[in-house]
């Protein structure tokens, strides 16, 4: 149970746990400058079983959404790139599902990935192809669950986003299969509930942490903070060497996975970075897909920043580049992705990202911009005119979670554990800068690349490096320019009054014009009020000595004449 670096892992835990360390069967690694495969599993603590709320479903009917209603059976991606390849070998199964090729024949086990946004819009549905998140749940599922291990790999999505109409989908899933799989933290309590009602099947959670009590439903938890990180430490390099020294997040939903990735990644930009402006974060409420984007309409208060109509990712990546912002890291699926992917196109640009709404002419110059989830360069860039533009991404590996938790109902341990994957195995790290390097005409350097390696050969013996709590969210380094501003808290970038961390040199938060202004009038409204009061009393000391009186009067003390009291 020793790491490639033959370096025992230890791991210390809040809960009190037990530990084990767990080998997976052989699985493709992609995108990962991590080797290690071993996985963590934490046992939970002893807990009650989680009660059932059975939900009222509608016919399986209709609450799927039917593959083969979707535009010209589209399983392909839309903005060049490797991510149909995990589409090589599907149908569109006489249900609605999509199944792979393992369904065709006899088969022995039957795993269901339940995902989201599975549909672009009424009009126009297409399959999820996000080029991060989703895409690598469906390559860990593909890799694990194939004709190889007798395995029959299927996909259902639900025709909305609702909880309950997402549990009664993996219910219906669970019926049929031998282990349903729940994608995403935002459906963690439609999951829980679904584990608590079907006692004698098996359920798995990707990127959330269960309170225990389920035997039956194992989670899979990401260290996001470490990716974050790392990708940090690459932009703080380069944004060092620029002259604007401006870095700014398109983030999605403030949740902690999401805050995680979010202030690591300013510690990391913090660190080597010293002279840079604050970090930017511009925060959506969406994950968004490749249908729309993140082009939804009402995903945000428009308040927060300027919209524009093209929906929370585009608009805030434009918020950020009039602000001169030079790097954009997005921390928000398909939103962020979108938001990066329009701030990376050149200088006259026209057309849709995701085949999104057609957005005006581009009168900016490309910026430079950090992926997430997967090596974006390879899903999302690749052979398009904003492949230089990527400097690494934040990579989080759903596809070793996904293909962890069909491993464990193979070999028969899963037994409702939470599993935490981190840079010490495999399950974070950061990609290459392929076309940003330098040997390719880019600005990342070599020794960029090799401090950021460096620094994760050191979160591999110690994950607290990043400044963040990784059960909380909370930064709580006392490193120098670590925790400054608006970040010293837990989520305080989520809160509706404050959509901006602090993460370079110069600390705090970022300061405002209207902050100014605000000082000026508060300062002369205080003024004001002490000079009326000031005035107040001397024309009383004056008024009185007028009139014969004195200031001070004479007063007896208790039972005697004379003695002196001021009143």
């Amino acid at each position: 149970w020793l790491s490639p670096l033959r370096q025992p892992i230890s791991f210390r835990t809040q809960s009190g746990g037990a530990v084990r360390v767990v080998r997976p069967s052989s699985f493709r690694q992609t995108s990962m400058r991590s080797t290690a495969v071993l996985a963590l599993a934490l046992a939970a603590p002893a807990a009650a079983q989680t009660p059932c709320i059975e939900p009222t479903c509608a016919p399986e009917s209709a609450i799927i959404a039917n593959c083969n209603d979707f535009v010209g059976g589209d399983l392909t991606p839309g903005e060049g790139g490797a991510e149909g390849t995990s589409f090589e070998g599907a149908t569109c199964a006489g249900d609605g599902s999509i199944q792979w090729s393992g369904c065709q024949a006899a088969y022995q086990h039957k795993v269901t990935l339940v995902v989201t946004d599975i549909q672009g819009t009424e009009t126009s549905p297409r399959v999820v192809d996000d080029g991060s998140f989703m895409y690598l749940a469906r390559l860990g599922a593909i890799q694990a669950c194939s004709p190889l291990t007798n395995c029959c790999l299927e996909m259902d999505a639900p025709v909305n986003g609702y909880e309950t109409t997402y549990e009664c989908e993996l219910e219906y899933a669970a019926q049929d299969s031998n282990l349903a799989i729940g994608v995403g933290f935002l459906h963690a309590s439609a999951t829980f509930n679904a584990a608590a009602c079907n006692p004698s099947r098996n359920f798995a959670l990707v990127d959330d942490v269960h309170p225990g009590g389920l035997p039956n439903l194992e989670t899979l938890t990401f260290m996001d903070d470490e990716g974050g990180y790392l990708a940090g430490v690459v932009a703080g390099q380069l944004a060092q060497t620029l002259t604007s020294k401006k870095v700014g997040i398109i983030s999605g939903l403030p949740v902690l996975p999401v805050a995680r990735f979010v202030i690591g990644f300013i510690n990391g930009v913090a660190k080597y970075c010293p002279s840079c402006a604050p970090v930017e974060v511009r925060t959506c409420y969406s994950f968004g897909n490749e249908a729309d984007g993140g082009f939804s309409p009402g995903e945000y208060p428009a308040w927060l920043f300027p919209s524009r109509g093209y929906g929370c990712g585009i608009d805030a990546a434009i918020d950020l580049i009039d602000n001169d912002v030079s790097i954009i890291f997005g921390a928000g699926g398909g939103t962020g992705s979108a938001g990066c992917m329009y701030a990376a196109k050149p200088f006259g640009w026209q057309g849709s990202i995701f085949d999104g709404p057609t957005l005006p002419q581009k009168t900016t110059s490309p910026k430079w911009v950090v992926g997430v989830d997967t090596d974006e360069y390879t899903t999302n860039y690749v052979g398009t005119d904003m492949s230089g533009q990527i400097i690494t991404s934040a990579v989080k590996n759903v596809a070793t979670a996904v293909a962890l938790s069909i491993g464990n109902y193979f070999v028969g341990t899963a037994s409702g554990e939470n599993y935490y994957l981190s840079v010490s195995n495999g399950g974070m790290g950061f990609a290459e800068c392929h076309e940003a390097c330098q040997s390719s005409g880019g600005p990342i350097t070599a020794s960029m690349m090799a401090t950021a390696s460096d620094e994760e050969d050191a979160l591999r013996g110690d994950g607290s490096l990043t400044g963040v709590d990784k059960f909380n969210a909370v930064c709580v380094s006392g490193r120098a320019g670590f925790c400054v501003g608006d970040c010293s808290g837990t989520l305080p970038w989520g809160a509706p009054y404050s959509y901006m961390c602090s993460g370079g040199g110069g600390g705090g938060s970022k300061k405002k014009k209207s902050d100014d202004t605000s000082l000026a009038i508060g300062v002369g409204i205080a003024g004001a009020v002490l000079f009326l009061i000031c005035s107040g009393f001397v024309c009383l000391l004056i008024c009185k000595e007028k009139k014969g009186e004195p200031i001070f009067k004479e007063m007896q003390k208790d039972g005697e004449e004379g003695g002196h009291q001021m009143t």
